[in-house]
Parts: C-alpha cells; structure tokens; sequence
C-alpha cells in the first residue's frame, strides 16, 4: 500500500473562499459557473457553456494558493482532452504554465493517481495528480471545441493540496449500509425505497512527526465541516477513490494514546458524500 490521499480543499468552492471569484467563458440558464463547485453531486448542479466550440472555467484567487490534484465528480469528458492553466496576471494573454493537459481515459481501468493521463475511478471520477505542486494566483480547465455539438458538463470540480498519509492498521475502507426508507403494511407486507449502498467507517491515522501536525490540524479544521472530500485508500489504485463526509456529529481529535509514545493519532468518521444511485 503506497498511502492514502484526501482533497478537502478546492479552490474552485466560493463557499470554502468567498474572496475566489470563479468565472467561465460561457453558462447556460441555470448551469452556472459557482455551481461547479458546490458541494452536490446531483447531475442538475453542474456547470455547462451555453455555446458549442472550446470553453474554459477559471478561478481568481485571493492570494497565491498551492494545488498538487485535480478531480472531477461527474463529467462527460472521458475520451476528450482537457488541459489545467495556470496564470499569475489574470490571464490576461501571457503563455501560460500547463501543469495538465491530457486525454481524460474512455473507461475506468486500474491506475495510480500519478499517471501520466490520471485514473477514472469505478464512480465515473477523474483524478488526475500534478506533476509538481504548483503556486499560483488563477487556475483555468480549458476544454477544447469536442466537436459533434457537443459541450462539457462538469459535476464536482475540485483543485487543491492534499494531504497524504499512511493510515494505521485496522481500518475498513469498503465498509457499507444499505440506505432506504421502508414500511410494513397491517398484513405485513414489507416495502421499500430503492436501496443505495452508502460507505461508511472509521479510518485511523497516526502522525509521523510533530511537523505534520499542522496540516493535519488544517484538514480537520475543513473536514468537521463537512466539506465534501475526495478519498483515495491507497494512490496506486486511484480507480477506487471516493467522495466521502464526515459522519453527523462525527469527532475527529488528534492526542495522544495512554502509554504511547509515538505521534499524535486520530480517528476519523466517514460516510460516502451523496452516494450515486447504482
């Protein structure tokens, strides 16, 4: 197991950086560029141009922010290329730094984070990791013209800085409940909503020294929020991301355990964010 990764950061959030201004080259009537990125997974809450040819969506930050993994929830890119700018002036028509600029893969197939054209998950996800984390002042996805009158749809845009860490043993990665409302008739009849398997569990970390505490502080400070977080169990199998939550009243706190030595160690509550209907 190479490590796991989390992304509860993204820049493209105006709910997670009010100061962002997020912007596209075009939006049609009710895909909006702001709902790209707020926090649904619902195919309706997603940003879509309002013309046929390239299209892009950007991102003007309010400071210089640092990003190491882009991932998209639900698109319509597989098999198309796409590429990630970056720009220190606003775009305003300099050559721009592309960190990204791939073919999104047709089909989900077994894949680490880093390879060269990034992994579709079993969900439909691509997640694609920087070569090199990347400092900037804007970030743009430009999608050239796909040709056939077809435009993007982009569900769940995420950019930032990851944390990536070691999970400690045991830990259930693939534990589920089943969710569906149900109800039983006077003759006793059973009947029930459609069934959706939703993940759920509790993951443990240890620090690996004092220097980690502070990034491990800033992901719970957006976490216990419950910020939608991509989720990786292991980078060499990227194919299995997930997007996941804490759990409703869920308590994260890193301390120490009685007699232990060793770094500061954690719990952390999860449930699969909207899981999507089988």
């Amino acid at each position: 197991m190479s490590g796991s990764v989390f992304l509860v950061e993204n820049v493209f959030s105006t709910l997670q950086f009010p100061a962002h201004v997020v912007s596209a080259s075009s939006a049609a009537v009710d895909m909006e560029a702001f709902r790209v990125a707020n926090g649904r997974r619902w195919r309706r809450d997603r940003w879509s141009p309002s013309v046929t040819g390239d299209a892009w969506i950007r991102v003007l930050c309010d400071q210089p922010r640092y990003v190491s993994m882009l991932a998209m929830d639900g698109h319509n890119l597989a098999g198309f290329p796409v590429r990630l700018e970056i720009s220190n002036t606003g775009f305003g028509g300099e050559a721009y730094e592309r960190p990204i600029d791939v073919t999104v893969p047709a089909v989900s197939t077994p894949g680490a984070l880093e390879d060269p054209a990034g992994v579709l998950s079993e969900d439909g996800q691509w997640l694609a990791r920087l070569p090199v984390g990347t400092m900037a002042w804007g970030f743009r996805l430009f999608i050239p013209a796909m040709g056939g009158g077809l435009i993007p749809e982009i569900t769940g845009l995420r950019l930032g800085r990851t944390w990536d860490l070691v999970l400690r043993k045991p830990f259930r990665e693939d534990g589920s409940r089943p969710v569906a409302e149900s109800t039983r008739s006077s003759a006793g009849w059973a009947g029930r909503t459609q069934v959706v398997p939703t993940k759920e569990g509790q993951l443990r970390v240890e620090l690996e020294g004092f220097h980690e505490y502070d990034e491990a502080r800033y992901f719970q400070s957006q976490y216990e929020l419950h910020r939608p977080t991509v989720f990786v169990p292991d980078a060499a199998q990227g194919d299995r991301a997930t997007i996941i939550a804490n759990q409703d009243n869920g308590v994260i706190a890193f301390g120490f355990e009685p007699g232990d030595t060793s770094y500061r160690v954690a719990t952390i509550p999860y449930e699969e964010h909207e899981a999507p209907l089988p």
